[in-house]
């Protein structure tokens, strides 16, 4: 009898040793990888050149929500930001922007993923753009929204502003669901220098939709602007 419970107790603990190493494996496969299929790392650009970024996101699990933020580290500023959706076990976000900025910089690449359990991880690639144009362009700044995703019936919060050493000569506003403009402000600042857009919009969809934002300026000389950010509405 005594070698039965004897038995028992290392079956039991071999079961215990298993459950914890399934668990600790589990762990671990929750952890996306990233992959920076382009640009490569340290990779100099110019200002005149589009900076394509292909990034590849796997998981054992499903992804959720993932942002792509580009950071000037040499100014303190934010030059793009993206956000995705997926809930499939591999995400490959193919995008590009033209970079602008007022010096040399180092900019760096910020990969932040959410999973279902709210946990985040982030990730991170640099490259370099060199200052070639001359001609300052107007700053923009998306200030809201900054969240990565939305649900149907929030109010959206929208805040952008502009800045310039020179006089500005137009400037617009544009939201988009699944590529529909629902929004569009286009106010006269003829004169100015500076401007702030600030409004709100509920969110009132049928289906899960996915939300483009667009704020661009032109000056007087013609030396335009543009800044995107986009976003997923759960229904």
């Amino acid at each position: 009898m005594k070698k039965n419970y004897i038995k028992i107790e290392i079956a039991l603990g071999l079961l215990l040793f298993i459950f914890a190493c399934n668990k600790d494996k589990h762990i671990t496969s929750d952890i996306p990888t990233v992959t920076f299929v382009t640009p490569s790392i340290n990779k100099v650009f110019t200002e005149s050149d589009t900076v394509f970024l292909q990034i590849k996101i796997e998981a054992i699990n499903e992804i959720h929500d993932y942002s792509i933020q580009v950071m000037n580290l040499t100014e303190g500023t934010e030059s793009y930001m993206y956000y995705g959706h997926s809930d499939e076990k591999m995400a490959l976000a193919d995008i590009n922007f033209i970079p602008n900025v007022i010096m040399d910089a180092e900019m760096q690449i910020i990969v932040t993923t959410l999973n279902h359990n709210g946990e985040k991880f982030i990730t991170t690639q640099n490259f370099k753009v060199l200052n070639t144009i001359k001609n300052t362009k107007p700053t923009v700044e998306i200030l809201s929204p900054t969240d990565m995703s939305f649900n149907n019936g929030d109010i959206l919060n929208v805040k952008a502003s502009i800045r310039h050493i020179d006089f500005l000569e137009k400037a617009f506003l544009i939201l988009l669901q699944n590529n529909d403009t629902i929004l569009n402000l286009k106010p006269n600042v003829i004169g100015l220098k500076n401007y702030t857009f600030d409004t709100s919009y509920t969110i009132n969809i049928t289906a899960d939709a996915n939300f483009n934002l667009m704020v661009g300026v032109t000056d007087t000389n013609e030396i335009s602007n543009l800044k995107t950010t986009n976003f997923h509405v759960h229904r």
